[in-house]
């Protein structure tokens, strides 16, 4: 990300992190690593809910929950999904989706809560992503 941002001059544009790609294995690379650090290296867009939602984790500095505005992210939330059903890919959404439950739980429960509510209000946009992992982390 940050090679990106010194040969471009600007950050890596959101729209490219969540839209679909040919190559799904780099793809989640690029997901897992900006979950994985401050928004002070990358930043993601965040309406008022999601910002809501994020803002659960408290204190970003001192939070356990590197990028809380990641974990409350619509789109990130159902790009993972998607991603999940490609078997090649659910360990690693599992376990990317199990790290986040365990280092900033809250924002992640209420960003499902919140599609949750979407998807029974009809606004959903793939209800049936991602149901195997769905399953997987009720257990976690």
């Amino acid at each position: 990300l940050n090679l990106f941002e010194a040969g471009a001059k600007k950050p890596f544009p959101f729209e490219a992190v969540v839209s679909p790609w040919d190559n799904v294995s780099g793809h989640l690379s690029i997901i897992e690593n900006a979950l994985a650090v401050p928004p002070s290296v990358y930043s993601f867009p965040a309406d008022n809910e999601e910002a809501a939602d994020a803002a659960t984790a408290g204190d970003v500095s001192s939070s356990a929950c590197p990028n809380a505005q990641g974990w409350a992210s619509t789109f990130v939330l159902e790009l993972l999904l998607q991603l999940s059903d490609d078997l090649r890919l659910a360990k690693r959404v599992r376990d990317l989706f199990v790290k986040g439950l365990l280092s900033c739980p809250e924002v992640l429960l209420c960003a499902l809560v919140r599609r949750l509510q979407t998807n029974a209000q009809g606004n959903g946009q793939n209800s049936s992503a991602g149901m195997q992992m769905k399953g997987e982390l009720m257990r976690e």
